[in-house]
């Protein structure tokens, strides 16, 4: 269940493909969708979104396939300044995954299946005067990969690789912060002030690892107006795809 929290207000901001390094004009061959319209979440009245019982199935199914990835695109106000949080499950950042960052650092944080932690945070400060720009984002895990490409992070179609760690093969599939609720724009159910403003778009939750094709044919099909079909990616369609309005 889509539950909308706090009355997130659907606004008029399109994606800008003309300001893009690359990409732009449906690239990579992908069909494009319209797209009109953004979520504005907004920090002084603590607006997020809840995915109500979504956390246990999403999880069963991406420890099956031993991989997920998340594609989002993002306006953050006060990119270089705080703390903020796209999509978390369970409470405090205890739940099985949370796609959060500090600052102009991207970060992503993971639980595995003995209950042990792991983050990744870029080093490079990508987003550094970034905060009136929309960015595509995408986080990926590949519970088969090598040790140090089991968490990825993708930045505007291209893996970021400033910082690496170790990675889980399993995801945590039990527990209290998995059969919790899934929270789009917190990690937990904020207080007012404690979040940051924000736009979201084009929530595209995978049960896979997407390929480098897969992210670069996202990004490059995202225009001014328009943006990815994501429901043709070669490899097959999102397990949940939240158009934030469209």
């Amino acid at each position: 269940m889509f539950i909308g929290v706090g009355n997130p207000i659907p606004r008029i901001a399109n994606l800008p493909g003309a300001s893009r390094p690359g990409g732009g004009g449906g690239g990579g061959g992908l069909a494009q969708v319209d797209n009109l319209y953004s979520y504005e979440f907004d920090a002084s009245a603590a607006t997020y979104i809840v995915l109500s019982n979504f956390t246990s199935g999403f999880t069963t199914e991406a420890n099956a396939n031993n991989g997920f990835s998340f594609s989002i695109w993002v306006n953050i106000a006060n990119v270089v300044s705080v703390n903020w949080y796209l999509i978390g499950a369970g409470k405090n950042s205890n739940g099985p995954f949370t796609l959060q960052g500090t600052g102009p650092n991207v970060r992503f944080s993971m639980i595995d299946g003995s209950a042990s932690g792991y983050t990744l945070t870029t080093s490079d400060a990508p987003l550094t005067g970034r905060g009136s720009e929309w960015i595509h984002l995408v986080y990926v895990w590949d519970g088969t990969a090598s040790a140090t490409e089991r968490m990825k992070i993708y930045i505007d179609g291209v893996q970021n690789t400033s910082a690496s760690i170790t990675g889980p093969t399993s995801l945590q599939n039990t527990g209290s912060f998995v059969s919790s609720d899934t929270h789009i724009g917190a990690y937990r159910v904020l207080t007012p002030g404690t979040g940051s403003d924000m736009y979201m778009d084009e929530i595209g939750i995978f049960t896979r690892t997407l390929s480098d094709a897969d992210i670069t044919a996202i990004y490059n099909a995202t225009t001014s107006g328009k943006t990815a079909d994501l429901s043709v990616l070669s490899t097959g369609a999102p397990y949940a795809w939240y158009r934030m309005g469209d």
